[in-house]
């Protein structure tokens, strides 16, 4: 296992809020650690309290960028690979409220690995992935871009959710309590689906057909859902 340490900025809507006690004078520190996962790998799992995520894919080993900013105590982070599963694991900093860390996590896996990522709070963007994904937070959006998985689960307590497909979905599910959902998909075939959003905040133009294999189910409490050709 190859690694190495460089310094790297902080993306992330959450950084700032995760970081409140260093608008107080408190020294900040930023440490970035970079390795390679030469095992062969069919899933990744995230599960972390505080961070964004960033997910790519490309060929050779799974590589893992993991950059932490904090304030007082350093953020505990883990990285473990069980059979063919990589499992990431943040779980804070556990020095007082609100938290004083934060972690960015810059992942790039084979385009087949399933994804399984759970957050309380940070955003989540997705590449390329063509297996099955599966995104949980509960603060933060949630982006994917050129999908080419057959199964998408996609849920936040709040944010957007924003999905485009490369390649037709036989599911996705996405659903938000507050935040607008965004889903594009292939043209040229029905769709089955299934939208709950507030009166007149849907618009849909992709085929529909109740009884097509292709399903789509989109729930907000507070949004606008938008279903349309990629």
């Amino acid at each position: 296992m190859k690694r190495g340490i460089g310094a790297f900025g902080v993306l992330g809507a959450f950084a700032a809020a995760s970081l409140a006690a260093c608008d107080r004078g408190e020294r900040v520190t930023n440490s970035a650690e970079q390795y390679e996962i030469t095992n062969p790998i069919k899933t990744l799992t995230v599960q972390a309290q505080i961070a964004s995520v960033a997910v790519t894919t490309g060929e050779g080993p799974v590589t893992v960028t993991e950059v932490l900013r904090y304030a007082g105590t350093k953020p505990v982070i883990t990285h473990a690979v069980d059979e063919q599963t990589l499992r990431l694991t943040e779980t804070g900093c556990g020095d007082g409220a609100p938290p004083r860390c934060h972690v960015e996590y810059r992942i790039r896996i084979p385009e087949q690995t399933a994804a399984q990522i759970t957050t309380r709070a940070g955003d989540v963007s997705i590449r390329g992935v063509a297996g099955p994904v599966t995104v949980t937070t509960d603060g933060g959006r949630v982006q994917g871009d050129a999908l080419a998985s057959d199964d998408v689960n996609v849920a936040t307590r709040a944010g957007q959710i924003a999905l485009t497909f490369a390649d037709a979905p036989n599911l996705v599910q996405a659903e938000t309590g507050v935040g607008a959902i965004d889903v594009r998909v292939p043209g040229g075939q029905p769709y089955a689906v299934d939208v709950s959003a507030s009166a007149d905040a849907s618009h849909i133009t992709v085929d529909q057909d109740a009884g097509a294999p292709r399903r789509i189910a989109a729930r907000t409490k507070a949004g606008v859902v938008q279903i349309s050709p990629s």
